[in-house]
């Protein structure tokens, strides 16, 4: 098949048992992950690669995903509790994901007499099912391409569309809610990780680089559950060996075009008052920087990062106080922003009509 800007589609078969098409939806569906095995298989596959989703035990054909990202080995568990054997994973696009209940069987006279695998062959046999004894078999472009017409069109929704392959940004998967909440109701009591790897996407879907401190890269990945394509490897060499080494600390930045627009200190306590002091380092270093700082905890912490943010020493800083160049960003409104249908098509500007300024002077009363 060659789509319309002209580029041939690689089809391969990717199975399931019922078990696992219910974890993988549960996940999120951003995750693909085989056995050991097929690792052979699946250096053969890249980016924009179709797998066509196959559900054994009840013969159904369920889904359509876009490769985005891999192979890379992952042990986190997802599919199986406990010692997970799908480790061979790749981060996907869910182009179609359907329930069982609407699946597509293939015994059905559309579907058997139609592939090249079945067609013509007795459906009590067991002739017909080489393909599915290992997954990444590849298909034909006109199996692969008949399959996943057959399972758009049982999608049956006219506001969804195939993405076709461009040249353009690559289009990351939505974030998925169930990273931040199990509804759509926020829940402030969210961990700081989990707030780390949300300014992350949020930055990412943006169109920024970003940039986690290294020790912290493996949980975010973990935490973003495949809405994360890549971080930075490094920072542009510019800023000087100091100021790196401050920037490099502070929880997640972000940067458009070789040049840092913002950096976040995520958390409650002990690791805002660590943030601060990496961000007022920062301006001691370099009092005239443009980058744009905020502190990122719960609404029902704003008190404390107001008493810490005025303190003496960081009120009294050579150049400007850190309450003039930090700002207070909410764990709800970046929530509400990281599920904003929207977002890829927002300027980071966005974040400074939430952002809330902490400069008010306070008395020495509270600062310890």
């Amino acid at each position: 098949m060659k789509t319309a800007v002209g580029i041939r589609m690689r089809y391969y078969l990717a199975l399931f048992s019922p078990e696992t098409w219910k974890a993988f939806n549960e996940a999120g569906c951003s995750v693909m992950g085989f056995r050991r095995a097929v690792e052979p298989r699946a250096r053969r596959v890249v980016t924009r690669d179709r797998l066509i989703c196959y559900v054994t035990k009840v013969s159904r054909w369920t889904g359509v995903l876009e490769v985005i990202h891999g192979p890379f080995i992952d042990h986190t568990p997802i599919f199986v509790p406990g010692t997970d054997p799908f480790i061979v994973r790749f981060r996907v696009k869910a182009l179609v994901c359907l329930p069982l209940e609407n699946a597509i069987s293939i015994y059905e006279d559309e579907v058997w007499d139609r592939l090249s695998f079945t067609s013509g062959r007795d459906r009590r046999s067991s002739g017909w099912t080489g393909p599915f004894r290992e997954s990444l078999f590849p298909l034909s472009q006109e199996d692969g391409q008949f399959l996943e017409t057959l399972l758009w069109k049982r999608a049956g929704s006219s506001s969804i569309k195939p993405s076709l392959p461009s040249a353009g940004r690559m289009e990351l998967p939505p974030v998925p809610l169930d990273m931040v909440a199990e509804s759509t109701v926020f829940d402030e009591a969210l961990e700081p990780i989990e707030m780390q790897a949300l300014v992350a996407i949020i930055g990412r879907r943006m169109g920024m680089g970003v940039w986690v401190p290294r020790e912290d890269r493996g949980r975010v990945l973990r935490a973003g559950k495949g809405a994360i394509d890549e971080l930075l490897d490094r920072l542009p060499l510019d800023y000087g060996d100091e100021v790196l080494a401050v920037l490099e600390g502070l929880d997640v930045v972000w940067l458009k075009a070789h040049a840092i627009k913002r950096a976040f200190g995520v958390g409650r306590s002990s690791l805002v008052r660590s943030a601060l002091l990496r961000m007022a380092d920062l301006l001691a270093l370099r009092p005239n920087t443009r980058i744009k700082l905020h502190i990122v905890a719960p609404a029902s912490e704003r008190e404390n990062v107001r008493r810490e943010m005025n303190r003496p020493v960081f009120a009294l800083l050579p150049g400007r106080p850190l309450a003039q160049c930090c700002t207070f960003l909410s764990y709800e409104h970046l929530w509400k922003l990281a599920t904003d249908p929207h977002l890829r098509y927002l300027s980071d500007e966005v974040l400074d009509k939430c952002a809330e300024s902490l400069g008010a002077p306070l008395t020495g009363k509270g600062w310890y």
